[in-house]
């Protein structure tokens, strides 16, 4: 999974470019209440959101995937980052201490990394 908090807008856009080929920006979308970015894989199979604060600096990402790419996710997220309960793992980066959830959601999985509050 990308890592992207403390970057800004145009570093996630490259980065995604260079590194992430598989995903392509979407700008077919508006809401009002939140700013990010939004990226969606090839086969549709998975949507990145950046979201930015006022500045265009990465606050937090989400990750909406399948059921299907369940057990390749759970697997990458125990591979990379320390086991912190059940759904949760926690990471640091650069001094800072970060979280991430599984959420299972009705129809998909949705993987969030923010800063450990």
């Amino acid at each position: 999974m990308p890592f992207f908090i403390g970057m800004n807008k145009e570093d996630v856009v490259r980065v995604m470019s260079d590194k992430y080929p598989q995903f392509a920006q979407s700008t077919d979308f508006t809401n009002s209440k939140f700013k990010y970015l939004k990226f969606i894989d090839r086969n549709g199979d998975e949507t990145l959101l950046v979201f930015l604060s006022d500045d265009d600096i990465c606050t937090l990402t989400k990750l909406m995937t399948g059921y299907d790419n369940e057990e390749t996710r759970i697997g990458e997220l125990n591979k990379s980052y320390k086991k912190a309960g059940t759904d949760k793992w926690e990471f640091t980066e650069s001094g800072k201490a970060y979280t991430v959830e599984l959420r299972k959601e009705e129809w998909y999985l949705t993987i969030v990394v923010k800063p450990k509050s």
